[in-house]
């Protein structure tokens, strides 16, 4: 119990020393620099980065701060994990997240955390077939706001361009064509027509991962604007959380 109780010491230090950085630097005069929004989604390089000694702030001086730190740590953990034992998935992720922010440093929530990001990417699994010369073809998933999905695609079709009577100026490429490779699988996530205007379709290509930014249907279909004369099919297998 002794050690227990030193060990949350020294995490309620931690999670002290972040706050007061995080006031210190919002004080009247002082300003934060922010990297050009060109190199925003840049890899940063930690080829020669070398790991920085960790600054232990001294303890809070009131044991009754000290206390309630260690309280709201072990109360947290504890909700969190009933509220993963019931399935309440969102919950227990949210508690989890709020004892990182006091103590971003306490491994038992980050390693339950990576957890339920790991159960959330394949909680689901559906197969089917997109057909190239098909229009927008419902994936038969609901994808949902703020959950990982995982699209991989196998196979090969045939698009088939009629052009007739062509001259030395050559075809111009449709204005409609110029978004992706022409006979690339393309997906779309709506909740209406996927042919209208304020869709958004994206590229899926072989492999596709991203996180719902909104509730919708998943349509997928081949990028071509005449798909009367396309032949062959891709097999599609997505994964992650979704619903019917």
């Amino acid at each position: 119990m002794k050690n227990s109780y030193w060990k949350f010491l020294f995490l309620a230090a931690v999670g002290c020393g972040v706050l007061a950085g995080t006031l210190w630097a919002q004080q009247p005069g002082r300003t934060t620099k922010k990297a050009p929004d060109a190199n925003r989604y840049q890899p940063k390089d930690t080829t020669n980065d070398k790991p920085k000694e960790e600054k232990i702030r001294p303890l809070p001086a009131d044991p009754k701060l000290v206390k309630l730190h260690e309280t709201f740590v072990l109360a947290a953990e504890k909700l969190a994990g009933d509220y993963a034992k019931e399935g309440k998935i969102d919950q227990a992720r949210t508690c989890l997240e709020e004892i990182l922010h006091l103590v971003p440093s306490y491994t038992p929530a980050k390693d339950a955390l990576e957890s339920i990001k790991l159960r959330e990417a394949a909680a689901n699994n559906k197969k089917l077939k997109v057909f190239a010369n098909k229009e927008w073809q419902d994936a038969g998933i609901s994808v949902i706001k703020g959950k990982p999905i995982t699209l991989r695609v196998q196979g090969a079709w045939t698009c088939k361009l009629e052009f007739e009577n062509i001259g030395p100026k050559g075809v111009e490429i449709p204005e409609e064509l110029r978004d992706f490779n022409l006979g690339s699988l393309i997906g779309v996530v709506t909740d209406s027509d996927p042919s209208s205007k304020t869709a958004k379709p994206f590229l899926v290509g072989e492999v596709a991962q991203f996180t719902g930014d909104e509730n919708g249907r998943l349509y997928l279909r081949i990028f071509d604007n005449d798909v009367k004369g396309n032949t062959g099919e891709l097999s599609v297998e997505i994964t992650g959380t979704f619903g019917k």
